[in-house]
């Protein structure tokens, strides 16, 4: 869960900082569903990640996570709108 966490965080980052390019406006739209995903990987991750003694895993990784979707998505949002979501 933690791998799945990151990855999306890495991949929501770099598509947002592509997207604030002209002309590829329309790379948000993919960050934002990536967003999407990272949110719920992380909101279920700092809920149901646990070790075998029901200490929590990974907690920084999951809300790395789930606060990089909400942001990241939120501008994305912000920049489609600006551009009539196209560009």
């Amino acid at each position: 869960m933690k791998s799945a966490s990151t990855s999306l965080t890495v991949t929501v980052i770099c598509l947002v900082v592509v997207g604030m390019f002209p002309c590829l406006g329309w790379v948000q739209w993919f960050g934002a569903v990536v967003a999407a995903g990272a949110i719920v990987t992380g909101a279920v991750g700092l809920l149901f990640d646990r070790d075998n003694l029901g200490k929590p895993q990974a907690q920084l990784a999951h809300l790395l996570a789930l606060v990089t979707g909400l942001l990241c998505g939120g501008l994305g949002f912000i920049r489609c709108g600006l551009g009539g979501g196209l560009f």
